[in-house]
């Protein structure tokens, strides 16, 4: 017998949901616990699919503090994202160098994983974000705030999320521990937070807060115009008129080699400015149930039910 009828449960976190799918009671769960993945991993009911997305945090340009450039450039070189995405993420993600995520293909159709393409390890991208502490710590000074002296406390704002809170406790411990910076670590209810005009992205009540894109198509544009308009969806409140004459020119006729160059020269302005801090590429976790057949997903993450069989 085949059911068809689909019920959705509406759970708190991901957590609720797994013991929820362990009970019996859900047959299927989109997100499954960081914690729980060593323990999944193998098994035939864990399933995991790349997402044309990445996982970026915004700094409010609007700050006075934010809005030099060499504190920003201290602020993302100091992330070690091979830990966040390893050892925090339990190896599901992996670490974003660039601000352009896997999946998407280049001027010449070739797919692109992470920096190097699938067409024996072209170097597209490159890897500018990759941790550089030196780096870090030198640009930090350079700012006016050596070894962190001077620089006033702030916080790193998420919703409610084991991983998000992970993940944000362990970027507070490295500007602590690499550039002696203190960041304090909040949860903000995810109706508050991306309320469209009062919440807190939209009116800009944060120093730093997580954010992140999934593509409508799979081509660096798409990624690319995100981060163009200083108060659109993303509200990076950089306002860089270079990035916007790129932009407007990456919308002109072009040859696959000139649209390579453009694209890298808009990686090479983001890795200078810092406006956001990539830190890894989305994937979508899973637990299946055998009863369930037919279950698949789009390129951004979202749950196709369209061929989907429930056995009863």
């Amino acid at each position: 017998i085949v059911t068809d009828t689909l019920t959705f449960l509406l759970l708190e976190d991901s957590s609720a949901a797994f013991a929820a799918y362990n009970s019996g009671t859900a047959q299927l769960i989109k997100d499954v616990p960081t914690e729980e993945i060593p323990s999944l991993t193998g098994k035939e009911d864990f399933n995991v699919d790349p997402i044309l997305g990445t996982y970026y945090i915004s700094m409010n340009l609007n700050k006075e503090v934010f809005q030099n450039p060499l504190v920003r450039k201290a602020l993302t070189l100091a992330i070690d994202r091979e830990y966040v995405a390893n050892t925090v993420m339990q190896g599901t993600y992996s670490p974003a160098y660039n601000y352009v995520g896997p999946g998407v293909v280049d001027a010449e159709g070739m797919f692109l994983d992470n920096s190097k393409a699938a067409n024996g390890g072209k170097s597209y991208i490159g890897e500018d974000f990759a941790a550089d502490l030196e780096e870090a710590k030198a640009a930090l000074a350079e700012a006016g705030y050596p070894n962190g002296e001077g620089f006033p406390t702030f916080s790193i704002k998420y919703t409610p999320s084991t991983e998000l809170e992970n993940v944000a406790q362990a970027m507070a411990a490295m500007w602590k521990q690499y550039l002696g910076l203190n960041c304090e670590v909040t949860a903000v209810e995810s109706g508050v937070y991306w309320a469209d005009e009062t919440g807190t992205r939209a009116s800009g009540d944060f120093e730093i807060a997580y954010m992140g894109y999934t593509l409508d198509y799979p081509e660096p544009s798409a990624a690319f115009t995100v981060l163009e308009n200083a108060e659109g969806k993303a509200k990076t409140r950089w306002d860089c008129p270079k990035y916007l004459e790129l932009c407007n020119k990456m919308r002109t006729s072009l040859t696959n080699e000139e649209r390579e160059e453009l694209y890298k020269e808009m990686e090479a302005l983001l890795a200078q400015e810092c406006p956001v801090m990539p830190i890894y590429n989305y994937v979508a976790t899973a637990l299946v149930s055998e009863r369930v057949k037919g279950f698949t997903r789009n390129a951004n993450g979202h749950p196709n039910f369209e061929y989907c069989t429930i056995a009863e």
